[in-house]
């Protein structure tokens, strides 16, 4: 079965990441145009949701906006658990592409202290248009530096537990797709403060959806100790360096 797609949003989370963002950015802007090179006429949002942000990240994020067909930052000022900030940056960018056809129409998602390659548009949609309706794809640690480097081994060992040479079985939500249908009737993201990536993911298992979990097209991540998220990635990185290899549970919700 196959499935005709030609609208795209991306959605962005991002709390005080001034720093990073602007390289998110200027990855998603460049695939955005590999899209259209490769792909054709597809119409596309970028939705920033700037969560309660103490710095410039809003400010900086919309100097970006020319760089894209549609750019949208959505500003939340309340606590809320990430989960929702997805949720809230995909009504609006959907809104912003209306009128949608929800079968016809990816959702991805990334975060802001991620670089996405230059065909992960592509990519995404190389599965949408075969039929799939979610694609949880890989999320590689960039740089090691400091006190992380102590975690590196234990944490790739980890890891390479769930990948098998044509595919793996981890999902991140700084690599994640959904056709909008398959979005809408699973709800969204839970409303969780982490682990949000997991609970959709696990929605559309239940509901029986196609899924894909492939190697390809891997996103780069932020190799950081101290993250946005509670129980992220950055916390996993965290406990490991200090554990210096220690064995450590892998399951809890920054199990990607």
């Amino acid at each position: 079965m196959s499935g005709r797609i030609d609208a795209v949003t991306i959605v962005v989370p991002a709390h005080n990441e001034q720093a990073l963002l602007p390289e998110c950015l200027h990855s998603l802007a460049a695939a955005l145009r590999r899209l259209r090179t490769e792909v054709g006429l597809v119409r596309t949002c970028v939705c920033v949701v700037a969560d309660r942000c103490g710095d410039a990240t809003a400010r900086l994020a919309l100097s970006f906006a020319d760089r894209f067909d549609r750019f949208e930052v959505l500003t939340n000022s309340v606590p809320c658990g990430l989960g929702e900030l997805r949720n809230r940056g995909t009504a609006h960018a959907l809104q912003c592409l209306r009128p949608p056809v929800p079968e016809r129409t990816w959702i991805l998602h990334t975060d802001a202290d991620t670089v996405v390659p230059t065909r992960w548009a592509v990519q995404h949609l190389h599965y949408a248009r075969r039929g799939v309706h979610a694609v949880a794809g890989r999320a590689v640690v960039r740089w090691w530096s400091g006190p992380v480097v102590r975690a590196r081994p234990t944490y790739e060992a980890l890891v390479a537990e769930k990948i098998t040479a044509d595919h793996h079985r981890h999902v991140y939500g700084a690599n994640l797709g959904v056709r909008a249908d398959a979005f809408v009737e699973a709800e969204g993201f839970p409303p969780l403060h982490t682990g949000e990536d997991h609970g959709l993911w696990a929605r559309l298992l239940r509901a029986g959806r196609l899924t894909r979990q492939p190697n390809e097209c891997p996103v780069l991540t932020s190799g950081r100790t101290r993250g946005r998220a509670p129980g992220g990635l950055a916390t996993l990185l965290h406990e490991l360096s200090l554990r210096s290899g220690a064995t450590v549970e892998f399951g809890r919700s920054w199990d990607g």
